[in-house]
Parts: C-alpha cells; sequence; structure tokens
C-alpha cells in the first residue's frame, strides 16, 4: 500500500499523542497492536499514553529492527516504542509476533498435529494382499501404505521361487501371516481364505494384485495370440477376481468390506505391445463392475485403481517399455512417472471408510495422462 509522497520503499517516522488520527497525506493505515502487547485500539488520553506511530510508505518496505517482516503497511501502536525497536522488556515472543516470525515453527507444529490426526485411520482392519513379488511390485507399495495406516495384513507368494523374497519383504514390515496362492488352483485359494479366517476372523480389505501373459504374448502382433496365451492371461489376469472374491465374501459380509484391484490404460485404449494384457485388463475392470453390483446390498465395494506405468518385474517383459515411459512424462500433465507409492496411497483411502460411497469405479492414478487426446 502505497500512502503517496516519499520514494518507494521510504519509512517515516512520526510522533504524535497517543489517540492522534494520521494526516490525510499518510492515508489511512490500518490499526494494529502487537499480539501479547498492552497495546489499545485508539488511546483513551493522550496523557496516559505517548507512541511512537510506524507509517510503512511502501508497497513491500524493508522490516525496521526488532519487528516481524511479511507485513506490508501496518501501524503497531505499541507504548514504549523508540526508534523502530521494541524495548526489551516488551519484546512479543518470536512464535507470537505478527508476519512470518515464528511461522515456521507454528506451521511445523500444526502439520505434526495434522498428521497425527490423519495417521492410523485403519487401525483396527485386516487385509490380505495378493501380488506382492517384490519390492518394486506395485502390491507392495499399497502393502506398505495399508500397514502405515495401521491395517493388520496377510501377504500371499505365488511359487516357491518367489516365497524367499515376499517372506523377507513380510519380515520388514512386520507381517507375520505369508501364505501360498496360485490362483489357477482353487485348492489353494480355499485353504488361503480359511487360514486368514481362522487368525483375523474378519476380512475388511481384499487387494487383488496378480496378472500373468506369457512373455512372447506381449511382442509382435496382437492376432498373433495363442489360445494358451490367451486363456492363461485370463485365468490369472481376469477370472482370479471373482474368484478369490466369492471366497472372501464369507469374511466381509458382517461388516462389510473393500475389494481392490489394479489395472492399466490399456484396458480401454491400444498400448502398442500390451496386446492380450490389455484385453485381460479390460475383462478385470467389466467384472469390477459386475461385482459391484452383486456385493453392493451386503456392503461391499468393488473397485479398480489404474496406474501409470511403473517399472516392475512384469513390465520388463513388454516390449518398449522404456518408451512408454518417456511418453508418459513427455504427456501427462504432471510431466513425470508414477511411483508404486503414490497407488499405495490410494489403496489406502480405498480401503478406508472415507471412500465409503465409491464403487464400480476406476480411479486413475496415472500423472493424468488419460486424459490426453494426441
Amino acid at each position: 500500500m502505497d500512502s503517496g509522497g516519499g520514494k518507494p520503499g521510504a519509512l517515516e517516522l512520526r510522533t504524535r499523542e497517543a489517540g492522534c488520527k494520521p494526516s490525510p497525506e499518510q492515508g489511512n493505515p490500518e490499526f494494529t497492536a502487537a499480539p501479547g502487547i498492552r497495546g489499545f485500539r485508539g488511546a483513551k488520553s493522550g496523557k496516559d499514553w505517548k507512541s511512537r506511530f510506524l507509517c510503512l510508505k511502501s508497497h513491500r518496505p524493508p522490516p525496521p529492527r526488532g519487528l516481524p517482516s511479511g507485513r506490508r503497511a501496518v501501524l503497531l501502536v505499541v507504548p514504549g516504542l523508540r526508534e523502530g525497536r521494541i524495548p526489551p522488556t516488551e519484546r512479543v515472543p518470536r512464535s507470537s509476533r505478527l508476519g512470518s516470525g515464528g511461522r515456521g515453527k507454528t506451521t511445523a507444529r500444526r502439520k505434526r498435529r495434522r498428521a497425527k490426526t490423519l495417521s492410523g485411520f485403519l487401525e483396527g482392519k485386516t487385509g490380505l494382499i495378493l501380488g506382492v513379488a517384490n519390492k518394486r511390485s506395485v502390491a507392495w507399495g499399497c502393502a506398505k501404505a495399508l500397514k502405515r495406516e495401521g491395517m493388520e495384513l496377510a501377504l500371499t507368494y505365488a511359487g516357491e521361487r518367489l516365497e524367499g523374497p515376499v517372506r523377507q519383504l513380510a519380515e520388514d514390515l512386520g507381517v507375520d501371516l505369508v501364505l501360498p496362492c496360485d490362483v489357477t488352483k482353487d485348492e489353494e485359494m480355499d485353504e488361503l481364505l480359511g487360514r486368514v479366517g481362522e487368525h483375523f476372523g474378519k476380512l475388511d480389505t481384499l487387494l487383488h494384485g496378480v496378472a500373468f501373459a506369457k512373455r512372447e504374448e506381449l511382442k509382435g502382433t496382437y492376432f498373433d495370440t495363442s489360445r494358451d496365451g490367451y486363456q492363461l492371461a485370463h485365468e490369472v489376469s481376469a477370472y482370479s477376481l471373482p474368484a478369490i472374491s466369492r471366497r472372501a465374501i464369507p469374511l466381509m459380509e458382517e461388516g462389510g468390506g473393500s475389494i481392490i484391484t489394479l489395472s492399466y490404460l490399456g484396458a480401454e485404449r491400444v498400448i502398442p505391445k500390451y496386446n492380450i494384457m490389455g484385453v485381460a485388463k479390460a475383462a478385470l475392470e467389466a467384472s469390477v463392475r459386475y461385482l459391484a453390483h452383486d456385493l453392493g446390498p451386503r456392503g461391499i465395494r468393488v473397485n479398480a485403481i489404474s496406474s501409470g506405468p511403473i517399472r516392475t518385474l512384469s513390465a520388463s517383459g513388454i516390449e518398449g517399455f522404456s518408451a512408454i515411459l518417456d511418453r508418459i512424462a513427455e504427456r501427462a500433465p504432471l510431466r513425470r512417472n508414477i511411483q508404486a507409492d503414490e497407488v499405495g496411497d490410494v489403496c489406502a483411502f480405498l480401503a478406508s471408510d472415507m471412500s465409503r460411497g465409491i464403487t464400480g469405479s476406476t480411479l486413475y492414478v496415472d500423472a493424468g495422462y488419460h486424459i490426453m487426446g494426441i
């Protein structure tokens, strides 16, 4: 605020009897008493108080010594103010001053209080995670987020080759229950949900993060897809969702629950070389909608997360995957790729009561790439 006259940035000190109005050439600055000091909003009598009025005449004046920064044009009325300095005996505590003084510490305290309020919003809930293979797995990013918010977890592994790595990850995360599950074998799915029921007594969240296609099916053209490759990709990546959900329903019926699966943009748009996986993911997203319809009356929600491409073990089998990452970073509105932890945060939201009104949906976590045309 420029009150007129003087050079920009000039500082004018006027000594006036307390309660006097500023002269017209000084404008009409706001009267503010510094917090923590016995100021006044207009003195009762000039005989009782004598103060110096500090008038800042420029838009962003340099703060005088001893006064807080960050205010544009503030009239401080402080008894005993001399030459722009607050006497040591009446100096305002740093955290109480006007402007930015002490604001960093205060803001940090607010953030800590807010974080404390929000953290642990999944305490008392239980979850089963399918699809963790290593620390780069999207399902692993989801598991970390769910555990961070207080959920009790059980992890699964597919085959002896992955048992060691998954058990090590579970130990690092503080998860005790680690069980085998090959979704192509009904008996293993039956055993899995039976053990989970014995351990937890209920199930609040089921994360379906399994998908598979033969490496040779992710090269060349889609019309070269083999019959066996087509069937295997759909059995593991799509049919396994209703199959495992059917077994989880008895553990969810009493208090409701959340079923979450992981998808990709290739389910609805052509991603070169994604081939049969794109078709299987399309079937997976259709399954989400039909399951949401059937399970809604039971209080069970079903949703999918469509994440941007992430450099996982399965992604390494897609021909030209590095070029896909570069394209996303160049074209996505946020001009970057996605990390598994970001998908995990959305997973935690869908597992919580905060998403209680969402079902049958696909949520995109892809830096906005799905909105782009050409």
